[in-house]
Formats: C-alpha cells, structure tokens, sequence
C-alpha cells in the first residue's frame, strides 16, 4: 500500500484497501522454514525482494510437513543438494504420483519424487519423468534447492512427516 504521503508498505487485503483511513500496516513474521509468494501488482515490474534474518548455528533443523502442499524454505543462510534431505516417513514409490515430490521453480516447475530403487536397497530423488516408467533409466537427481528460495514439498499420505534439514556450513 502507498498512501498519498509516498511512504510504503505490505498491508493484509481487506478493509484499508477501499477506505484508506483504516490502512495499517501488516504486522508478520516468519519462521526460518517459512516460504511466501511475492506477485507483482498490475503493470508491475520485475523488482528485488531482500530478506534479511539471523545465521542459525545449529547442526540441524526440523520442519515438519503435512499432507498435500506445504510451501516451505531451507532454512539455513547457504544451498543445499536435494540429495542431501533426510524425510523421516517420507514414502518412497515406483510409481511418481504415490511418492512424496519436491516441486521447485527454475523458470517453470520442476517436480522430483522419492524413488524406491528397492533392487539396490536405496531410495533418491528422481525427477519426473521417463525413469519413473522405465526403472532403467532411473536416476537421482542432482539439484540445489538455492538460498533463499522456496520450494513444494507434496505428501500423497494424511501422515505429518519431519524433514531434516543439516547445516552445511561452519561459523568458527
């Protein structure tokens, strides 16, 4: 919102919106797995969206998801590899629509979904496509979940479930 004295800022749709006496602005915070969307207005421009927070020196870090879409974030200050995601309960599937998926934007989505490889006792993650229906083009997916971005995670069952997150960096 940008009322006539120039100043800005986020306010929650509703009310202040069409009778600006009653424009506040929005008081949020978010956690360090949270994820937002950030649209731009009508004729809007592409624009730089700076979040700013505290570097977490703990080894590792729960989020936990529930069933269907949960938009969440790494919450570390660096990247980390897909490869590198511990799920605890995650279900892993031969088939791409039965497994837990990652969905990520790279300039259109991208989707990955735990693969059960139970032929060499592994699972990964996989992204969708020909592997899922030709087990011998399966293979893991090699892809940085990048700082400050976030991501989909999709859990096919009503189960919750905790992602483990480890910090892949040293603060000494």
């Amino acid at each position: 919102y940008q009322p006539a004295t120039g100043d800005a800022y986020w306010m929650a749709d509703g009310i202040g919106w069409v009778r600006s006496n009653m424009a506040a602005a929005a008081v949020v915070s978010l956690n360090r797995e949270d994820a937002v969307w950030f649209k731009t207005g009508t004729g809007g421009t592409s624009t730089n969206v700076i979040v700013s927070g505290e570097v977490f020196d703990d080894d590792t870090y729960d989020v936990t998801v529930s069933s269907g879409f949960n938009l969440i974030t790494y919450p570390y200050s660096s990247s980390i590899n897909l490869t590198n995601l511990t799920v605890t309960g995650a279900t892993a599937d031969t088939t791409f629509a039965d497994a837990d998926q990652i969905i990520v934007w790279d300039g259109g989505y991208t989707a990955y979904g735990l693969y059960d490889d139970t032929a060499n006792n592994r699972t990964f993650w996989m992204a969708d496509g020909i592997g899922w229906v030709r087990s011998n083009m399966a293979a893991p997916a090699n892809v940085t979940l990048d700082l400050g971005k976030g991501f989909w995670y999709k859990s096919p069952d009503a189960a919750d479930k905790d992602i483990t997150f480890e910090q892949n960096y040293n603060l000494d």
